[in-house]
């Protein structure tokens, strides 16, 4: 992609459906929760089917290994650093809970994908779903017990974590678009160049199913 073109499609995949999602949420008469099923359709669908596109064709060897251990080690060494400075900054447990996991998580795997796919092509997408292999482990392993402990410290509930709730969840979908993607790649079966175009057609797709309800959901009210 030339920059110009680069440009255009940042501000037509992202900053647009952000826009329109703010704009249906507060001018139209559309609500939030009628955005579930078109979020349902990315995730148990559309997302994972991009993956497998995607990391079909990348070159797997020794230094791609290493991609998953950083995706894991960044959420891990922002949430310490969160934890550290929020202790200072805020008393209240919600605020401080917030707080860290603000610096866990971030749109690595929409906004971060599409941003790769933009400057890189279509095997930097698929360089960039390596890097989240873990995010699931992230999420629900570090992240959620975060959350559950500053939510019980606040309120003086009990939140259990079960592990088979954790492993097997629909949510793990799109990890089963990474191993199909890699098993076809193992495999040496070699991707039909019709699926080429078609990823470049799917992925505005799923950038707009995934960022529209996002923007449905932007409130500034509270921005000081």
């Amino acid at each position: 992609m030339n920059t110009i073109i680069q440009i255009i499609t940042f501000l037509s995949d992202i900053v647009l459906p952000l826009f329109l999602g703010y704009i249906l949420a507060h001018k139209s008469k559309v609500k939030r929760y009628q955005m579930e099923k078109l979020l349902k359709l990315n995730i148990y669908f559309l997302y994972p089917l991009l993956i497998s596109l995607s990391t079909w064709i990348v070159t797997i060897n020794k230094e791609l290994l290493w991609l998953p251990v950083v995706g894991l080690l960044t959420p891990i060494i922002g949430g310490g650093i969160g934890f550290i400075t929020g202790r200072k900054k805020f008393n209240d447990s919600l605020e401080r809970g917030s707080y860290t996991i603000s610096y866990m998580l971030s749109n690595r795997g929409t906004i971060g994908g599409l941003v790769a796919f933009i400057i890189l092509g279509e095997i930097g997408y698929g360089y960039n779903q390596f890097s989240l292999i873990f995010n699931t482990f992230t999420l629900y392993m570090i992240a959620y017990p975060i959350a559950s402990y500053f939510s019980q410290k606040s309120k003086g509930t009990i939140v259990k974590i079960r592990i088979r709730d954790i492993l097997f969840t629909r949510n793990q979908i799109p990890v089963l678009g990474i191993i199909l993607g890699v098993s076809l790649n193992l495999l040496k079966i070699p991707r039909p160049i019709i699926l080429g175009g078609f990823f470049n057609i799917l992925i505005h797709i799923v950038a707009w199913c995934a960022l529209l309800p996002i923007g449905m959901n932007i409130v500034f009210n509270f921005i000081k």
